[in-house]
């Protein structure tokens, strides 16, 4: 399998991704999460205003041979239908 680096803008609040993280991974240093042929750095950036809404920003970067399916796993676990 090849390295993938895939990078996703995130809007969930920043200590739902490290708690979610953090039961995902194996091992932490800093705001990266290491789990078995994955790894996540995240970069928390200045929230952006949409109307009158402040929305948190973290800059996702995952990489490894299971980056693909641990984005997969992120979005099935974050999954929102609004409302």
């Amino acid at each position: 399998m090849a390295m993938t680096e895939l990078r996703i803008e995130s809007g969930v609040p920043p200590r739902e991704l490290e708690e979610w993280f953090m039961s995902q991974a194996h091992s932490r240093q800093g705001n990266r999460y290491f789990g078995e042929g994955w790894q996540v750095t995240l970069r928390f950036q200045p929230s952006r205003r949409m109307g009158a809404l402040l929305l948190p920003l973290t800059l996702m970067i995952i990489q490894g041979e299971l980056a693909e399916e641990m984005v997969e796993k992120y979005r099935l676990h974050f999954l929102s239908a609004g409302g």
